[in-house]
């Protein structure tokens, strides 16, 4: 919500099966603090038992949403909503190493390498789609428990 933040109004957990196979889903649903009367948003996860590195992130409006002003500048209104969402924070690791990314960025985005701990989201790139361990080889999937 601008300036204002949000509040958790729920949680539903659900199952289902799409194009990745069967999958576990929980939403979780968001007012905005100074009004807590209206859902804002639904965030939702889905993990996917047969494939542990795979996670689906998914948001939905379920009515329309209008910003007071462009975030970054501007005085027209936005009627898109500016979310950064999924979005992750890193409060370090114990690695002696910076984790890679991959990211949409640009104007005209296109996949581009990042690092986590130097990544700056802008309204022309949210939050990092993957994150690995390039000195390990290892993919991460630091979102699989929901609490």
């Amino acid at each position: 919500a601008a300036g204002g933040g949000l509040v958790l109004l729920g949680k539903e957990r659900s199952q289902g099966k799409d194009a990745f196979g069967s999958y576990d889903s929980t939403t979780l649903l968001w007012a905005a603090a100074a009004d807590s009367s209206q859902e804002l948003v639904h965030t939702a996860f889905r993990s996917y038992p047969d494939d542990p590195s795979l996670i689906v992130f998914e948001q939905y409006f379920p009515t329309e949403v209008t910003l007071p002003r462009q975030p970054w500048g501007g005085s027209s209104d936005m009627t898109a909503p500016g979310t950064l969402f999924p979005s992750f924070r890193s409060n370090g690791s114990g690695r002696s190493h910076a984790l890679d990314c991959f990211s949409y960025h640009g104007v005209f985005p296109s996949l581009e390498h990042c690092q986590l701990d130097t990544y700056a989201a802008s309204h022309q790139g949210g939050a990092p789609l993957v994150l690995y361990d390039s000195a390990a080889g290892d993919l991460l999937a630091p979102m699989t428990v929901f609490s």
